[in-house]
């Protein structure tokens, strides 16, 4: 098989990864830019076309795959819609501009199964018939792979698991509900149940904490700090257990900010599984961590697109 290259991205609020990956799944180069403003419509395709220009006398391109916050149709690839840190994102449609000005196949989907995608290739999912993928981050993001292929839904929305609810009338989301996983089980979750624990108790409280601070404190052995994050740890739990009696994915790949912390975190998290889980689930299903980091995004990316061209 001839040796492929991908130009391969990683759309975020903040920075806009990008990537030469071969169709072995090396990465040959990798960089980042900030993210434009609005539109971005316009000026995140652009910004895309200028970093075409800057490697193609470099290496021979022969796609484009894209990851993207965002719900994502992939038979189109169009962003049918984005939330507000991506000002005037929705209803891009990179094929259009993207695919047509630079004469190449683009691929679009979801950042979180685009990760999923990348895991399958050559990360922690390789081998692995089923699996469920899940960031832990700002928000809380999901991609099930079912038969060695991503499950999107009917309309691409599938492995929402951040916004299944897990506390009935609780704290409101940013979907405009209330209770959904992702505010009690997120690093930003985490930071605000900390932060309420502070003012409640009556102890100074600043504008902005990391949750490895938080998650420092604890093993330092912080009363405060410890009650947050065992209290956070058992909804990641909970919504973990959840997921598995339905999926019964055998394989839950985390990934995302506080997993970095691996083998303590992962040893928590796992034991707190097995106390909620069904007898059947917790004997037969590992929670682990993600393997390919912040690459897993360019990299699924790749995989997708190479697909997309029947390279792989």
């Amino acid at each position: 098989m001839d040796l492929k290259f991908c130009l391969s991205f990683d759309v975020g609020g903040t920075f806009i990864k990008y990537a030469i990956i071969d169709s072995l799944g090396e990465i040959h180069l990798k960089d980042k830019v900030k993210t434009p403003g609005a539109p971005c419509k316009e000026t995140i395709p652009n910004i895309m076309i200028e970093v075409f220009n800057s490697l193609k006398d470099k290496y021979q391109i022969s796609c484009v795959g894209i990851s993207t916050a965002g719900q994502v149709n992939v038979d189109k690839g169009v962003v049918e819609y984005a939330v507000d840190n991506l000002p005037e994102y929705s209803n891009t449609d990179f094929r259009e501009k993207l695919g047509k000005t630079l004469n190449l196949p683009v691929f679009v989907d979801n950042d979180v199964n685009s990760a999923a995608s990348g895991e399958m290739w050559i990360g922690n999912g390789k081998n692995l018939k089923n699996f469920l993928c899940v960031t832990l981050g700002t928000g809380v993001g999901g991609a099930i792979v079912i038969n060695k292929e991503v499950y999107r839904g009917e309309n691409f929305s599938g492995g929402e698991v951040g916004h299944f609810i897990i506390v009935p009338e609780g704290d409101k989301c940013n979907c405009g509900r209330k209770g959904c996983y992702e505010r009690y089980a997120s690093t930003s979750a985490l930071i605000r149940m900390y932060k309420e624990a502070l003012i409640e108790n009556n102890l100074p409280c600043e504008e902005n904490y990391e949750g490895e601070y938080i998650v420092d404190l604890y093993y330092k052995g912080d009363e405060i700090a410890t009650k947050v994050y065992e209290r956070f740890l058992d909804y990641v739990a909970y919504g973990l257990a959840n997921l598995s009696h339905i999926l019964d994915p055998g394989i839950i790949l985390v990934g995302g900010g506080i997993s970095a912390q691996g083998e303590r975190f992962f040893n928590e998290v796992n034991k707190r599984f097995k106390k909620y889980a069904m007898t059947s689930h917790k004997e037969n299903t590992v929670v682990k961590q993600a393997g390919l980091t912040n690459d897993a995004g360019v990299i699924g990316a790749a995989f997708n697109a190479f697909k997309f061209l029947n390279v792989l």
